[in-house]
């Protein structure tokens, strides 16, 4: 019975022995160095308190009750996200070489607000780092662009180190225990490696400036200025910007990655505006990208009220929206201008992704190491500017080509021109051989020169638009088949009518044709426009595939004088010409809503020389118009209509043949 109740007792202190050993083991967290040995990255061995109130002391800090609130981190690396509250973290090292060791502490972030490290052993306690807002470069105690603190450590010696720091930004905090060799090492090979980033966004500015000078192009400046803005950014983030570009500025270069990174955001809508040359082209998209310069000068300006440190994250996400924005707009110029944006969007789309890790680090906390996150966002924005580059290059060659195929269709455009000038002088010639007869012979000259005006006048305006170069390519093709079709008509008409004059007779065995009623109106469509806008008149023609029978001149004569007094005495109202099916006749139809007339007044205009009540002292009208459509209707054998109420417009109608299909 007692040998059972000894191997009891035995048991149960193995048991408890087994059992407070782990939880022994787990709270020496303490770093063991040895000599030449290293002990790289120990964010592992931290432990952290958060000051709730007032600022402790160390000697607050060593208390039990102090003591007792540490904690392990509970990410990889010390990050409290963006808080103003003071960070106290802990690490125990101890010396288990045969010898002193010099080592140093090395903080992998460039700068923080405020920043103590104390050294304490049995022999009491040594500050090894105290920067803070107003810490020059010079006065850090290693010169490295990251924070880093050297300190002794002797044979057997058991020390903690204890870091109380505030930010205005992000609190992450990666830690490593280096001695002097490798940190020389590892320090060489980091800044190999950024100054080579650096050196590849330098070569990206200097390319863009050769550019600048072989075609004068304000896209290759606005691009330089975009990658000396990245250049910028990344010597900040880095921490080179406060070791050799502002050293003496500590206050400026704690607040500096605000408007830095804002910048990124600024120059890249300027960028973009430039590229796509959002001003003109595209009015509203420019609005949008003024709006994402505002809001990045209006994140900057919120720190003086929200604070840096709410600013600086809310800075995080503007940027990111920002991103987004400059993506769907680069998709929208992609459909619109295919390949030569490609690369704006694909620039854009890498930057998006970076961006979106940089946003779920800062927002939601998610557990990615500083270095990482550093180095995803360096590359991104690398590949951003190459991409933006070869975005401006191609841009460049593009446009390019585009101008030397302008310049083909101008000299092309040119040529045809002249030979359209050429031509209407001839028409104008013959024109003015008629009013000249006419002044002193027959009627028929008279009232076909009287006709011939308003051909003549359209034709004189198009060509006018066309050698203005204020129409399109498409408007051009049109106006160049409707003079083709006028012109034949006018030319045929003066000759015969000359003719005509000259044997003192009529001619009455022309024949009449199938006249294309699409192209007819499209004639009349070009010659009355002009017309018609300067009366603020909505001018329509409908369109139509049938055909009609007859001769083609008598009828457009006809057509001309509908249109013109429906023009003329509708100012501001609408006018409709088209046609309607009657049978085996054709109705071709203008309507206008102008004032209308009484019975009186229509059938008083259908004398030679009687005008509307309408009409101004100023018109050109003469007051034949309609006493010419009787004379040719009653020629061709034709019938027309005029139907006026007064205060409801008036329709002028024509019944013409319909022309058989063969």
């Amino acid at each position: 019975m007692a040998m059972l109740k000894c191997l009891y007792i035995i048991f149960a202190a193995l048991g408890i022995a087994l059992l407070a050993f782990p939880e022994a083991e787990a709270q020496d967290r303490s770093v063991i160095v040895q000599a030449g040995a290293p002990a790289g990255r120990i964010d592992d061995h931290v432990s952290y308190f958060l000051e709730t109130g007032k600022k402790l002391s160390l000697s607050d800090i060593q208390k039990p009750e102090y003591q007792a609130r540490f904690e392990p981190t509970k990410t990889s690396e010390p990050d409290f996200g963006y808080t103003n509250k003071g960070i106290w973290l802990k690490i125990g090292v101890r010396n288990e070489s045969a010898r002193t060791l010099d080592l140093i502490l090395v903080m992998h972030t460039n700068f923080m607000h405020d920043m103590t490290i104390w050294k304490a052993s049995d022999d009491g306690a040594e500050i090894i780092l105290n920067q803070d807002v107003h810490s020059p470069f010079r006065s850090r105690p290693v010169d490295y662009h990251e924070l880093a603190a050297p300190f002794t450590i002797e044979r057997g010696e058991r020390s903690v180190l204890y870091i109380r720091y505030t930010s205005e930004g992000s609190t992450v905090l990666p830690v490593a225990l280096e001695t002097p060799l490798s940190f020389a090492s590892t320090a060489a090979h980091r800044i190999t490696v950024d100054f080579a980033f650096y050196g590849v966004m330098a070569m990206f500015i200097l390319v863009s400036f050769v550019g600048r000078l072989f075609w004068k192009n304000p896209t290759f400046v606005a691009y330089a200025i975009y990658a000396g803005s990245v250049l910028l950014y990344l010597l900040q983030r880095d921490g080179y910007a406060f070791q050799y570009l502002w050293p003496n500025a500590p206050v400026w270069n704690n607040f500096s990655s605000l408007p830095v990174g804002a910048s990124l955001a600024i120059f890249a809508a300027l960028f973009t505006r430039v590229y796509l040359q959002t001003k003109s082209i595209h009015p509203i998209i420019d609005k949008i990208l003024i709006g994402i310069i505002v809001m990045q000068i209006a994140i900057v300006a919120s720190a003086l009220i929200i604070g840096p440190a709410e600013a600086k994250k809310a800075a995080v996400l503007t940027t990111t929206l920002a991103i987004m924005i400059f993506l769907s707009i680069g998709i929208v110029a992609y459909r619109k201008y295919g390949g030569r944006t490609l690369f704006f969007v694909i620039g854009w789309l890498g930057v998006l992704c970076a961006s979106f890790v940089m946003t779920i680090v800062h927002w939601i906390n998610v557990d990615i190491s500083r270095a990482a996150s550093l180095d995803i966002m360096r590359v991104a924005m690398v590949f951003d500017a190459f991409m933006m580059g070869l975005a401006s290059v191609f841009s460049i060659v593009d446009l390019q080509r585009d101008r030397e195929k302008l310049d083909q269709e101008r000299i092309a455009a040119l040529d045809t021109n002249l030979q359209l000038h050429n031509r209407l002088a001839r028409l104008e010639q013959k024109h003015h051989l008629a009013q000249t007869i006419a002044e002193t012979n027959s009627q028929l000259l008279v009232d076909t020169t009287h006709d011939l005006r308003q051909p003549l006048y359209a034709l004189r305006a198009a060509m006018s638009e066309v050698l203005a170069q204020k129409a399109p390519g498409e408007r051009i093709s049109e106006i160049e088949h409707s003079l083709n079709y006028m012109e034949e008509l006018v030319e045929a008409a003066l000759e015969k009518a000359i003719e005509e004059d000259e044997a003192g007779r009529k001619n009455d065995d022309a024949e009449s044709e199938a006249i294309e009623l699409n192209k007819f109106f499209s004639a009349l469509e070009t010659m009355f426009e002009a017309d018609a806008e300067k009366q603020t008149a909505d001018f329509k023609v409908m369109p139509t595939t049938l055909r009609i029978d007859g001769r083609p001149f008598p009828v457009l004569r006809i057509m001309t004088n509908f249109i013109s007094n429906a023009i003329r005495y509708a100012p501001g109202g609408r006018v409709l010409v088209g046609a309607k099916r009657r049978g085996d006749y054709l109705s071709l139809e203008v309507h206008d809503t102008g004032e209308g007339m009484s019975a009186e007044e229509l059938a008083a205009i259908r004398q030679r020389y009687a005008r509307g009540a309408m009409a101004e002292e100023s018109d050109s009208g003469k007051g034949v118009g309609l006493s010419i459509v009787a004379k040719l209707a009653r020629e061709e054998n034709l019938k027309w209509t005029l139907e006026s109420f007064k205060g409801s417009g008036t329709v002028a109608k024509l019944l013409v043949p319909l022309a058989r299909i063969d």
